[in-house]
């Protein structure tokens, strides 16, 4: 997990008047959780256009 540098890509692209699409293995609890204890993760999700939360899974 990297919000910081994520979060700052997300707003050069929005400077570029692009979308943000955010893929997480998160829930929208466990992101919102996080938001409270990291900034950088609040900046992302506040930079992000779309929100895709999945599990991800490894074979």
């Amino acid at each position: 997990m990297q919000p910081a540098p994520l979060a700052w890509l997300g707003r050069q692209v929005k400077q570029l008047g692009l979308d943000v699409v955010t893929f997480t293995g998160y829930t929208w609890e466990e992101l919102l959780s996080l938001a409270r204890k990291d900034g950088a993760v609040k900046k992302l999700l506040e930079v992000s256009d779309y929100l895709v939360r999945r599990p991800f899974y490894f074979n």
